[in-house]
């Protein structure tokens, strides 16, 4: 099949698969990934050609864009409305998740850098799809809205510096890479500064945004799922299991510490343990560079992306289901 002909299906496939998300009410990401999985086959990677068409700079492109609209969702206001609480949120919740990833996989006999990487992909929550839900809810400017929002913008700063710092220290990051990450950072920030001097309700933002979540961030996740090859994974369940308990335990620990230094009850704090576990682009991210730059094998990659699939999948429900049950939570 001739490239553009393979090229313009995807995208059919995308748009379509978009739809089918909203109305099964999931994030399109989990779709996305799916069918990165399935064209990976090998009747599909024949029938499509996919040797012809470089998803793998689709997908980059879409990651630096993705990075652009996370920065976008964020906002500094949202810090300085609950700068003490956000901040003590973040550092205890990354830090947990954290620490949990790291000792985890050096007892499970991985290396130290391993088990580094691993935890700084844990410890990465989800802005964006965080602020979906808020906003769905209309809570996203509440007391307890505004500190998970802080507090996600914080996290995944805190979870790209450390990605950064390792892979300097551990003398592992290649130019193409440095390049890569270098430009999804500052993609990120770019976001962060449109969102704050211009505004999300901008015309033309509005409709940067439009197009590239639609045509150009999918292939970011369906690059993560192409990296997963169907017919080679092994899945080793006790390193999934391992991730799972780490990942989202890790969180909650961390939470639930602030209980001393902020204003929030426990059942704010579980609400906000829930959110600082949906897992999204930028951990998904830092999993696919790790693995591009064989820092982690192809099951623990499989085992993160798990990881992101399941609490995105479980955060919206959560979070719908005890803010309908008790709509003052948030206050």
């Amino acid at each position: 099949m001739e490239p553009i002909i393979a090229l313009i299906l995807l995208i059919i496939m995308i748009i379509l698969l978009r739809y089918i998300s909203y109305k099964l009410k999931i994030q399109p990401m989990i779709l996305f990934i799916l069918f990165g999985i399935f064209l990976h086959t090998s009747f599909t990677y024949q029938f499509l050609s996919l040797n012809k068409i470089n998803l793998s700079s689709l997908g980059e492109l879409g990651l630096i864009i993705l990075m652009f609209l996370a920065g976008l969702e964020s906002s500094w206001s949202n810090i300085m409305k609950e700068e003490k609480d956000a901040m003590y949120i973040a550092t205890f919740s990354a830090g947990t998740s954290f620490i949990a990833g790291t000792v985890l996989f050096l007892l499970l006999g991985q290396t130290i850098l391993v088990s580094l990487i691993v935890g700084t992909c844990m410890s990465i929550t989800a802005e964006a799809a965080k602020a979906r839900v808020l906003i769905t809810l209309k809570k996203i400017k509440t007391k307890v809205g505004s500190a998970m929002m802080g507090a996600g913008l914080i996290d995944d700063v805190l979870g790209i510096s450390i990605f950064l710092v390792i892979t300097y220290l551990f003398g592992t990051t290649d130019i193409k890479n440095l390049i890569l990450l270098s430009s999804a950072l500052l993609a990120y920030v770019i976001g962060i500064v449109s969102q704050t001097y211009f505004g999300r309700n901008h015309n033309a933002i509005e409709k940067i945004e439009n197009t590239a979540l639609w045509f150009i961030v999918p292939f970011f996740f369906v690059n993560v799922g192409f990296m997963l090859n169907p017919e080679m994974l092994q899945i080793n369940y006790l390193i999934i299991l391992a991730v799972l308990i780490a990942g989202i335990g890790g969180k909650f620990i961390g939470v639930f510490m602030t209980k001393k230094f902020t204003k929030f009850s426990f059942k704010q704090l579980y609400l906000i343990g829930w959110s600082m576990n949906s897992r999204g682009g930028i951990g998904l991210a830092l999993a696919l560079l790790a693995f591009n730059m064989k820092l982690i094998n192809l099951e623990i990659y499989s085992s993160l992306i798990i990881l992101a699939i399941v609490t995105t999948l479980i955060f919206p429900i959560v979070v719908t289901r005890i803010v309908k049950k008790n709509p003052k939570i948030m206050n």
